[in-house]
C-alpha cells in the first residue's frame, strides 16, 4: 500500500462535486504533446468547469485503479467495449471514481462544478459514437506531425496500429499496410513517430467535417489567439470570453515536460514573437532532407493536412484568414 497515494486519492474524493447542468460536456480529442492541456486548461477557464485529465490512459496510476482497462488493446477497434467506455465516462460525471476528481490545488479547481472536458488521446474509431451516447461536444485539436513527433518520447500504440485488420480492411489496404510497417520498421525515429501520428489522426481528419466536429489546429491558436477563442466560444457554448482570452497567454500546466529551449521562448516579453517562434522552431532541428522524408510518410495514407515546406495546416483546417500572414514568412 502506498500511504502517500491513497492520502492524495482520498482528498480528491472529498474535494469537489460535479452536478451536471445544461450545457453540454466537451470531448477534446488531441494527439499526445499535441496543445491539448493547453486547451483543456483554456476551456476548464471558464464558469463551473471540471476536467477529466487522460482518463484512458492506462499508465496513470489513477486509471488502473479504476480496474476497467488493463492494456492499449482494450482502447483499440478490434477490442474496444464502447458500453464499458461509454459507462465509465457516465459514472465520472455521476461521482462515481471518485478519486479520479481533478487535484484540488490544481489550476481551475472548483469544489462544485456544472460542465466537463474531457481530454482524450486515444479510441479515434469511436469518438463520435462517444459523443453522441454522452451528450457532448467534440473538439478536435490537430498539431503539425514533425514538431508533435519531437516532443513526444513514447508512441505505447504503434505496433497495435501496425498489426490493426481493422485499419487494413477498412481503409488502407493490405499493400499500403505493408508499406506503413516498412516505414515503421526500418526508417527513422522521426519517420516511425510520424507513422504513428498518422494512425492518431487519420480517422479525426477523415470524420471531422462529417460529423460536424469543432477543429482547431495548435499552430492557428497560437498565431490567431484572439480570434480562436471567439471560434471555442461560438462552438462549444463557452460564456466568458474575458477569462478565454486570459487563459490562452497562460502556458500549461505541464509546461515543465518541455525543454529549456521552449521555457526560454515563453520568457520572451513579445508575445506575437513568442508565438511565432514556437511554431517555427521545430525547424531549427529538422533540415529539409529529413522534413520531405517525414512528411512522405502522410502520402501513405492520403493524408493532405499538412504538407512540405508549410508550417500551418490546409486551408480546410484553417479559419482565419489572416492566420498565415501573422508567420512574417513566405509560406
Amino acid at each position: 500500500m502506498n500511504l502517500p497515494r491513497s492520502i492524495k486519492y482520498a482528498v480528491r474524493s472529498v474535494a469537489s462535486w460535479h452536478m451536471q447542468g445544461d450545457r453540454k460536456n466537451v470531448l477534446l480529442k488531441a494527439t499526445a504533446r499535441g496543445g491539448s492541456t493547453w486547451v483543456m486548461e483554456i476551456i476548464a477557464s471558464q464558469p463551473g468547469f471540471r476536467y477529466y485529465d487522460e482518463p484512458f490512459n492506462i499508465r496513470r496510476d489513477n486509471v488502473r485503479r479504476t480496474g476497467l482497462f488493463r492494456g492499449w488493446s482494450e482502447l483499440q477497434p478490434e477490442h474496444c467495449d464502447i458500453d464499458r467506455v461509454t459507462d465509465y465516462l457516465d459514472a465520472l460525471r455521476d461521482n462515481r471514481y471518485r478519486h479520479m476528481n481533478p487535484a484540488p490545488f490544481r489550476r481551475h479547481y472548483r469544489p462544485i462544478t456544472h460542465r466537463i472536458v474531457f481530454k482524450l488521446h486515444e479510441l479515434e474509431h469511436a469518438i463520435g459514437q462517444i459523443a453522441a451516447r454522452c451528450d457532448c461536444r467534440v473538439l478536435y485539436l490537430v498539431r503539425h506531425p514533425i514538431p508533435n513527433s519531437l516532443s513526444r518520447a513514447v508512441v505505447p500504440r504503434l505496433e497495435l496500429f501496425l498489426a490493426s485488420d481493422y485499419y487494413r480492411d477498412k481503409y488502407l489496404g493490405e499493400t499500403r499496410m505493408q508499406e506503413i510497417r516498412e516505414v515503421a520498421e526500418k526508417g527513422s525515429r522521426l519517420q516511425r513517430f510520424v507513422v504513428s501520428w498518422c494512425f492518431e489522426n487519420y480517422l479525426p481528419l477523415r470524420h471531422a467535417a462529417e460529423q460536424g466536429w469543432a477543429t482547431l489546429s495548435y499552430e492557428e491558436l497560437l498565431l490567431n489567439p484572439a480570434r480562436s477563442c471567439r471560434y471555442l466560444a461560438d462552438a462549444l457554448d463557452l460564456p466568458d470570453m474575458r477569462r478565454l482570452l486570459r487563459s490562452v497567454g497562460e502556458p500549461s500546466s505541464n509546461i515543465t515536460l518541455s525543454g529549456q529551449e521552449t521555457l526560454q521562448i515563453m520568457r520572451d516579453p513579445d508575445q506575437d514573437a513568442r508565438r511565432r517562434r514556437l511554431v517555427t522552431r521545430w525547424r531549427d532541428k529538422v533540415g529539409r532532407e529529413e522534413e520531405k522524408s517525414a512528411m512522405e510518410v502522410l502520402q501513405l495514407f492520403d493524408i493532405q493536412a499538412y504538407r512540405f515546406d508549410r508550417l500551418v495546416p490546409d486551408a480546410d483546417l484553417l479559419h482565419f484568414e489572416d492566420t498565415v500572414s501573422r508567420l512574417e514568412v513566405d509560406e
